[in-house]
């Protein structure tokens, strides 16, 4: 798990549409699409943001083989998932 995308559409102060990405893709794309479903109607205030980057980590296929030697053996996906949401958010409110 190298990087991770969100972009979030808002009307007023609820999510209207959300898309989420994670690369390199060793995710189920898919389930990827049900999380953005899942997080689409809801409203901004309520959100729970480190929830949905819990969600995304558990569709990652990461595995210990393809991490560095040494390094943290967690997978990244659910930290950098709450950051490019956070980041989306501040984006769609602008």
């Amino acid at each position: 798990m190298t990087g991770a995308a969100a972009v979030v559409c808002l009307n007023g102060d609820t999510v209207a549409r959300a898309g989420f990405g994670l690369t390199p893709a060793p995710t189920r794309q898919h389930d990827m699409a049900a999380a953005e479903e899942a997080v689409a109607g809801t409203l901004t205030a309520r959100l729970d943001i480190e929830g949905v980057g819990e969600v995304a980590a558990g569709y990652c296929a990461c595995s210990a083989e393809i991490r560095r030697p040494g390094s943290n053996t967690q997978c990244a996906a659910g930290r950098l998932t709450t950051r490019a949401l956070r980041r989306a958010l501040l984006r769609a409110r602008a």
